[in-house]
């Protein structure tokens, strides 16, 4: 097709607008040595660094091509064809995508209309989850696009619920620190929890298509095995 024109802010591809991030990014950039463009990159020092900055250890972690690519990675790992899979509707538009492919029974769980927009509460997710007796539970927290956001007691029964079935509980915090709550220590206390994470979303780094994922060591060997 033809190329955008670039003069133009479209606003459709995470760009970021803001002056102060965008000095901050420009002058980080800039400062990179021309060498780290010539040769395939070295992790180890980003793993680190990134375990400083979440408390985890690097056993715990999986970087990956934005947290899209972490999310592929935890259906590719775990999912066959059969499993079931329940996420909410609308959402993030590639866990149907990923569960077609990987040949899922995908279970969307609808929001309900109301006068003050798109309803979906903590306990129809923890009986969604009952029901389905799923392989895997994908929940975005906010949600996207209805901004929708569960609490940590909210969470906590739902990420429990998962367990109780045997479910793997993908929880994306893709737009964290937006929403300041987050789960991600929990991989600490629950061996069946993977969280993603983005740089693409309040880090204003969409083009550097950096992401990640938490989860107890056992999964994120099983992560990397699969890894792009």
């Amino acid at each position: 097709g033809e190329p955008r024109d670039a003069e133009r802010l479209w606003l459709d591809k995470n760009e970021n607008t803001d002056p102060v991030q965008t000095a901050l990014v420009r002058n980080v950039v800039a400062s990179l040595n021309p060498a780290t463009l010539h040769c395939y990159p070295e992790p180890e020092p980003l793993y680190r660094k990134l375990s400083e900055h979440t408390g985890l250890n690097a056993e715990n972690l999986l970087l990956s091509a934005g947290s899209d690519g972490a999310i592929r990675a935890a259906f590719e790992a775990y999912i066959e064809p059969g499993d079931t899979v329940v996420y909410t509707s609308p959402t993030f538009a590639m866990y149907a995508v990923y569960g077609k492919i990987y040949g899922a029974d995908c279970r969307a769980l609808a929001y309900r209309p109301s006068n003050n927009g798109p309803v979906l509460l903590a306990t129809d997710v923890v009986d969604a989850i009952s029901d389905a007796q799923p392989k895997m539970v994908c929940l975005p927290n906010p949600d996207s696009p209805t901004g929708t956001t569960f609490d940590g007691l909210e969470m906590r029964a739902i990420i429990e619920a998962a367990a109780r079935c045997g479910a793997l509980m993908l929880v994306d915090e893709a737009y964290y620190p937006f929403h300041k709550e987050t789960v991600l220590p929990w991989v600490k206390d629950y061996d069946h929890l993977i969280v993603t994470r983005s740089t693409g979303k309040a880090w204003g780094l969409a083009g550097v298509r950096i992401g990640y994922a938490a989860a107890s060591s056992d999964i994120a060997r099983n992560l990397h095995k699969v890894r792009a």
